[in-house]
């Protein structure tokens, strides 16, 4: 079969399973399947398919239909501008997520002449501080933290694949508390968010979120547990007046402004919003802090 007709009947399928991008997901999937740019199997359309191509094609296009994400399916994901390595271990990327990373590099530009460092937790891909070492050619000690080895490898490979491997260091740490005798200008995190209520509302609204990995999504019984454990733990991890940039779900607000005066006073929050106007992401500027008192279970 060639690769128009293959193209055209795919597509279906996937009209047929109720897929809104049905022609752009069977393009995207068949130009990954033969190695060739979309343009390519939109030029030429009599070229034939092997065998194996036809296969291999179709059973991307059964799991496509069965709600497996399509950056899982061709391995990767855009986001701020770069094409990234992503595979289940890891959240798939957000353009949400693109505005944390948009603060922390108008931040760093701000500052351009102190060479800030930025400690990213929980990686996962590593989109986030790969994106802002990219963005800023000038800065200081760069790490990303991640609990998930398999995720921390993937992170490493993005690195080699964006030419930053040596400006970033990735290490397997649970949040802040292993990461001994290092403070950091600037946090950044992506951390779940989800309560296990929304999860499921999550997860209903979203098929495609059944495929991407739990322990990336739920953020324990209110949503907020990484949240005040990173809160909490940053006192002894940021230097005087450093920073956080942390993404939040959009009713989470008010209580991480509460949590980050009774750890990390004195201290100013801005919850800023997404496109959507819904409560995004918060940052925390912070005086000179000192060590305190045990982080919250």
């Amino acid at each position: 079969m060639n690769i128009r007709d293959e193209l055209a009947r795919s597509t279906r399928t996937l009209q047929d399973a109720s897929f809104v991008s049905s022609s752009l997901d069977a393009e995207l999937l068949l130009a990954h399947c033969i190695g060739k740019e979309r343009a390519h199997i939109l030029a030429f359309g009599e070229q034939l398919l092997t065998e194996k191509q036809q296969k291999s094609y179709r059973d991307l296009i059964d799991k496509r239909v069965r709600n497996v994400p399509l950056a899982y399916l061709v391995g990767s994901k855009n986001f701020f501008g770069h094409e990234f390595y992503v595979n289940k271990y890891t959240l798939i990327p957000r353009p949400e997520t693109e505005l944390l990373v948009a603060a922390a590099v108008e931040y760093l530009n701000e500052h351009s002449d102190s060479r800030l460092s930025v400690l990213d937790v929980g990686t996962g891909s590593g989109c986030i501080i790969i994106s802002i070492a990219l963005a800023v050619q000038r800065s200081g000690f760069m790490m990303g933290i991640d609990r998930v080895k398999r995720a921390l490898e993937l992170a490493k490979k993005n690195a080699e694949k964006h030419g930053v491997a040596n400006r970033i260091l990735f290490k397997r740490y649970n949040m802040l508390s292993l990461v001994k005798d290092k403070r950091f200008d600037i946090i950044v995190a992506n951390l779940p968010y989800l309560s296990p209520v929304e999860l499921v509302e999550a997860r209903r609204t979203n098929l495609e979120l059944a495929h991407e990995p739990q322990i990336a999504l739920l953020g324990g019984k209110d949503g907020m547990l990484f949240q005040k454990q990173l809160i909490a733990q940053a006192r002894k991890r940021l230097k005087p007046n450093g920073v956080i940039f942390m993404e939040i779900g959009d009713t989470q607000g008010t209580e991480i402004e509460q949590v980050a005066h009774q750890y990390l006073d004195p201290c100013s929050v801005e919850i800023k919003k997404d496109l959507c106007v819904r409560d995004r992401m918060a940052v925390i500027r912070t005086g000179a802090v000192s060590p305190v008192m045990q982080s919250p279970a």
